[in-house]
């Protein structure tokens, strides 16, 4: 069985450095599209400055797009990460109720605590049963 060590704390941090990176590089994009072309100037470079911009443009849109695909991807693995994390520790209390129930019922390891129960032995568990 594999297991996977995440610190969702850490996860989550990350989670808002990426939603504010993906904020910022839309504000970026909208104030770029802002720009009007130069079709109304007389200058030699206009062509050239145009196509730069359009070029510009296409590329913000892609860091765009890749920041929020980016950012959904790690938001949503931080959901399935809380959610699996939320589930071991709802498993981990049960199976403390579980144990709870034991040692309140066989009366060798009665009142022994969740410290002493690990020293517990099975034959003692075993003899307590059959009285």
């Amino acid at each position: 069985m594999a297991y996977l060590d995440i610190d969702t704390e850490k996860l989550r941090a990350g989670v808002t450095s990426a939603k504010r990176t993906k904020e910022a590089i839309t504000e970026a994009v909208k104030l770029l599209n802002q720009i009007e072309t130069h079709d109304d100037w007389i200058c030699v470079e206009r062509t050239k400055i145009n196509k730069s911009m359009e070029e510009n443009c296409k590329t913000a849109e892609d860091i765009q797009n890749a920041s929020a695909a980016f950012y959904n991807a790690i938001d949503q693995a931080s959901l399935k990460f809380d959610e699996e994390e939320q589930k071991s520790i709802s498993r981990t209390n049960q199976l403390d109720e579980w144990l709870g129930q034991i040692i309140s019922v066989v009366p060798g390891i009665a009142g022994a605590g969740a410290g002493s129960l690990a020293i517990a032995s099975f034959d003692t568990i075993k003899n307590s049963l059959e009285g």
